[in-house]
């Protein structure tokens, strides 16, 4: 099986999967995806065949338990919770929010809440806030330190996610491509690709939403990617540590032997 076909197969299930972008990594050596639980035999077995043996699982324990699926054989997944200290937040409850199921306490009409939470500029504030979270919160830079500690030394190609595969792993795959010296047009375009299927992905239930009374202007903010929301977690990281290695090395912990061993693995 050529590794186009097992991506193919993989991809009919977990739309957002695919190797990282640049030319300054080695091609086949990690992939970053939304949620994986989905996945048919077949395409586990596709998985198994592009060398993957571990995934890093960027969800909440929320997140987890309304969609954990079964590992197939050789298979570990390594949860790195990195929103563990605010798992309200945005990008990790998109599908209760859409739905109304996170605001429905004390009663009364819950699309008008949703509306009330959401309007005036208020999911722009919400996403902005969660890119801000994933430079700073302790759960964050632990999660984040165990996965690239993990990647650095991994004997195979391994998988990233969160639920939709754009915020949490968006954040982590720029982390990557610039330390190892992508150019930052190519870490953009690799972070804006996921506008092409995460929407998608919940069109039918923004459609719901949006009969219902929704505000699904508001509630598509949710679900897209954009070039400000990166540059607000860069942003941050200049503000809290002056640059990217201060962050890797004091924010995250890091040490010279993981940072070499990464690009020793990746490039």
């Amino acid at each position: 099986m050529s590794d186009s076909t097992a991506v193919a197969d993989i991809r009919a299930f977990a739309p957002n999967f695919r190797s990282l972008s640049g030319t300054t990594l080695r091609p086949g050596s990690i992939y970053r995806s939304g949620e994986l639980d989905r996945l048919s035999p077949s395409a586990t077995k596709s998985l198994m065949a592009l060398g993957v043996r571990t995934m890093y699982d960027m969800r909440t324990a929320n997140e987890m338990t309304k969609a954990s699926g079964v590992l197939g054989p050789g298979l570990t997944r390594i949860i790195v919770d990195v929103l563990a200290d605010q798992p309200a937040s945005a990008a990790a409850a998109i599908d209760d929010v859409i739905v109304g199921k996170s605001v429905v306490a004390g009663g009364g009409d819950p699309i008008a809440t949703v509306n009330g939470l959401i309007g005036n500029g208020q999911s722009m504030r919400m996403m902005e806030d969660t890119y801000r979270d994933v430079v700073r919160m302790s759960s964050a830079r632990e999660g984040y330190r165990t996965f690239l500690t993990g990647v650095a030394h991994s004997p195979h190609p391994v998988v990233f996610h969160c639920t939709a595969g754009k915020d949490r792993t968006g954040w982590a795959a720029a982390v990557i491509q610039w330390h190892l010296g992508v150019d930052d047009d190519t870490v953009m375009s690799d972070y804006l690709a996921s506008n092409a299927v995460v929407p998608g992905r919940y069109q039918s239930m923004l459609d719901d939403f949006a009969a219902r009374g929704g505000d699904a202007a508001s509630m598509r903010i949710f679900l897209e990617v954009r070039p400000e929301f990166l540059e607000i977690a860069l942003d941050t990281v200049r503000a809290d540590f002056g640059n990217l290695d201060s962050y890797l090395r004091q924010g995250l912990g890091l040490r010279d032997t993981d940072l070499t061993a990464l690009a020793g693995r990746l490039t």
